[in-house]
């Protein structure tokens, strides 16, 4: 079986959560397994999207949410800036490339841990958001992310790790600044270096900061032009043009990276996509009073099934994005997304079919229901509250089992 970088690093990170022993890739490879979809009673698993067909890989986290909702970007008439540019950063925004740290209150729909200190790049995305980044956790290391001062908005980017002394982290983190420019990002383990990137002959210097608690590790970005890193589901991606070089205080080279990865595939089908189809309400109520609701956001090609609260206004609060499926859904069983939302807990599966019934079941399983995507009405999501193991099972009309699983 084979597992994308995504799979293990959030294996990993889910793995090693509240674990004091050491993991082998073994342990991680077994978490990677309990995050896929298991198969029904005729061996068909669900075809969801392999994260791909939207024309790039979506960049999903599952556990770190994104504030919402709020409107979508804006993307600004695109202006070519010259190789050396950085546009002035906004209004509320520290000054282009100070790389300054700011501390954040906790607040549950964060998508960075409470208390963390933000690294402000000054770099704009688009209209009005800005580049950041910060430690996630040890597992992920440094992540960016697209900051709204506006709106207070929040959304992530991909991961750049922890680097070793005198080595690049992952890979470089690169993405199309809407503004007819290039933005990446990264991290290099050494307090005094500078990285430099070459493209098209030329040679541009990243700015560079401190990582808060990190000794020994310093992000980077830049501002340039060039060629885009193809998507990540590009099937015969072109070569990368631009090569970034760490260099020590006394001029020596310390590394030297070729690996550049797009990551804002995610970004771009948030912005593309709009809620699709009607809300499902579970009656499950929140200790505020909200209610659990299920949606989908959905471009031509893809939807990613979200979990919201519904307040007694009307208003949904995003939540949790729970699996992408892919449009028109693919007849083949279920398909299950295991999630705890604040103090409800709650499992939740997949159906597609032609089932006449579908039910999620558990002992001591209750509120359970079911709802159909109106938009595609032979996909259904089910749900109940427990903590217990579940299964599931599909009838037809006349009462006959058509498909059942325990998802083990």
């Amino acid at each position: 079986m084979m597992y994308s970088t995504d799979d293990l690093r959030q294996a990993l990170a889910e793995a090693a959560d509240g674990r004091t022993t050491r993991l082998g890739f073994a342990d991680v490879k077994r978490a990677a397994n309990r995050r896929r979809p298991r198969t029904v009673v005729a061996g068909i698993a669900i075809a969801t999207l392999p994260v791909l067909a939207t024309g790039g890989a979506l960049a999903l986290a599952p556990g770190a949410p994104d504030l919402a909702p709020t409107p979508d970007a804006h993307p600004s008439p695109l202006m070519r800036s010259a190789f050396y540019d950085s546009p002035s950063a906004p209004a509320s925004a520290p000054a282009a490339g100070d790389g300054s740290i700011q501390q954040y209150p906790p607040d549950p729909s964060f998508p960075v841990p409470a208390n963390v200190q933000l690294i402000h790049t000054g770099e704009r995305f688009g209209s009005h958001e800005e580049l950041v980044m910060w430690v996630q956790d040890e597992a992920n290391g440094v992540q960016g992310g697209l900051f709204d001062a506006a709106t207070g908005r929040l959304r992530t980017l991909g991961y750049a790790g922890l680097p070793r002394p005198g080595e690049f982290g992952w890979s470089v983190q690169e993405l199309d600044d809407r503004q007819g420019g290039i933005l990446d990002f990264g991290a290099f383990g050494a307090d005094d270096v500078t990285v430099k990137v070459k493209a098209q002959g030329r040679t541009a210097e990243a700015k560079t900061a401190a990582v808060p608690g990190k000794p020994g590790v310093r992000v980077f970005w830049v501002r340039r032009t060039g060629v885009l890193a193809a998507p990540t589901s590009a099937v015969n991606p072109a070569p990368n043009d631009a090569v970034f070089t760490a260099y020590a205080a006394d001029g020596a080279t310390l590394g030297t990276t070729k690996e550049i990865q797009r990551t804002d595939d995610r970004i771009n089908f948030e912005d593309e996509s709009k809620v699709t189809g009607d809300r499902m309400r579970t009656g499950i109520r929140f200790p505020d009073g909200g209610e659990l609701v299920f949606y989908f956001e959905a471009n031509a090609a893809t939807g990613l099934l979200q979990a919201g609260k519904l307040d007694a206004a009307g208003n949904v609060t995003f939540l949790k994005t729970l699996t992408n499926v892919a449009r028109p859904p693919v007849v083949g069983g279920f398909y299950r997304g295991i999630f705890t939302v604040a103090e409800v807990h709650v499992r939740a599966a997949i159906y597609v079919g032609s089932a006449s019934k579908v039910q999620l079941g558990a002992e001591g399983a209750t509120d359970r229901g079911s709802a159909a995507w109106t938009a595609h009405p032979e996909l259904r999501v089910l749900w109940c509250r427990t903590d217990n193991q579940v299964n599931a099972v599909a009838y037809d009309d006349a009462g006959n089992v058509v498909a059942a699983t325990d998802f083990r």
